[in-house]
């Protein structure tokens, strides 16, 4: 009985050994998934802070620009939504570098289906407005789309920044979006992009 008990242990440590690749490629991967984690997580962080630089660095190591959190924001949505528009630059530049999705990017929804569109109205930034509309008409997507886009409750941008109230910056972005509505039924989407690229630039002075 010993011996048959001292064979079972060597066959077990036989079979234990045959899986230390397998263990430790499991193990790789789950310390992959971790850093990865941790790197998303502090892109969003970083975006929320506007810490410009450290965004760029978070990306240069790996950080993913459309990565989303349990709410289904995304870094985008957090600069966007506490005005960092240099924030929102950087990334859809970062996302254009590495052939990106820029048009999906943009157009992405969280959980209450806001796009950063939607954000950047809500809060009353027209600059942050202009690069969203701009950037989505650069890479070849329709204004209007973007704009006519609706929130779990039926709200479109331009709704959203109606009920934020009477601030200034909220009228001012009422009537930023209410000019590109209009010029949008008019002009193509280059000609619109480069009306905005203008925009920004006037903007970011």
């Amino acid at each position: 009985m010993e011996l048959k008990n001292a064979g079972h242990g060597r066959s077990g440590n036989r079979k234990t050994l045959r899986r230390m690749p397998e263990i430790a490629e499991s193990d790789r991967k789950v310390a992959s998934e971790i850093r990865q984690g941790k790197l998303n997580s502090d892109l969003m962080e970083a975006a929320r802070l506007g810490k410009e630089v450290k965004v760029e660095w978070l990306i240069k190591k790996g950080a993913e620009i459309d990565s989303k959190d349990r709410d289904g924001t995304t870094p985008l949505m957090e600069a966007a939504k506490f005005g960092h528009a240099g924030i929102c630059s950087i990334l859809i530049d970062s996302c254009a570098k590495a052939k990106g999705d820029i048009k999906k990017l943009i157009a992405s929804k969280d959980k209450m289906e806001l796009t950063p569109l939607h954000i950047a109205a809500w809060r009353g930034n027209p600059r942050i407005c202009a690069i969203m509309i701009a950037e989505y008409a650069k890479a070849g997507g329709n204004a209007k789309e973007l704009m006519d886009m609706k929130n779990i409750g039926g709200d479109k941008p331009m709704q959203l920044v109606q009920r934020s109230g009477y601030r200034p910056s909220s009228v001012k972005t009422a009537q930023f979006l209410g000019s590109i509505e209009s010029l949008a039924d008019v002009i193509d989407g280059e000609a619109l992009a480069m009306f905005m690229e203008s925009f920004r630039e006037c903007a970011s002075q």
